[in-house]
């Protein structure tokens, strides 16, 4: 687990389950615990499946953005209180915002340098993740055909960040590194 910067104790409270599939054949399936106030990250589940067809994921994820297909489609998620709301938008790439509700002036869009899979708010409304991945093209023979033939093969690293929405301080977990095309989802933000 790496991390970036800390967010203080009482900024960084509750517990964030995230899942990550690797598709192939086989199938490979992770789900990961984020302990915030200790920023302890856990492997609570592993499972391999021989193919889509025998995959047993949950169905449940963070509603209404915890997991996306595209910031083009502009997803937005408001927070528990009601006095946030959170979107992304894709130019050359990935901007999230965080905007108050209502005559309260607005944000400038954060750049965040990956693609964005998903975010959530905290239950307390003042921190939010956001879930991205970071690629780069494989390099195995067979990988290098792929590219060629104009299908590259991703590796990601799939991180998640935390801003605290007041002060803006943040913190990035590097949930796991090397995962082909990775698909992955905020599972649940628990106090």
């Amino acid at each position: 687990m790496q991390k970036r910067g800390t967010l203080a104790s009482d900024e960084a409270l509750g517990i964030i389950l995230v899942d990550v599939l690797a598709p192939g054949s086989p199938e490979r399936y992770w789900q990961y615990r984020l302990e915030l106030a200790t920023g302890n990250l856990n492997i609570v589940k592993q499972q391999t499946f021989q193919d889509y067809r025998s995959r047993e994921i949950t169905e449940d994820y963070q509603r209404p953005a915890g997991a996306i297909e595209t910031c083009a489609k502009h997803p937005r998620a408001i927070s528990p209180d009601g006095r946030y709301v959170a979107t992304c938008a894709s130019n050359s790439e990935d901007e999230f915002s965080v905007t108050p509700v209502g005559n309260n002036p607005g944000t400038q869009p954060w750049r965040f340098g990956k693609q964005i899979r998903g975010f959530a708010w905290a239950p307390n409304s003042k921190e939010v993740a956001v879930l991205g991945v970071a690629g780069r093209v494989g390099t195995k023979p067979g990988e290098l055909v792929a590219f060629l033939t104009g299908h590259p093969v991703s590796h990601d690293t799939v991180f998640i960040e935390i801003v605290n929405i007041n002060t803006g301080h943040s913190s990035e977990y590097v949930i796991r590194e090397n995962v082909v095309s990775a698909f992955t989802r905020i599972l649940n933000w628990s106090p």
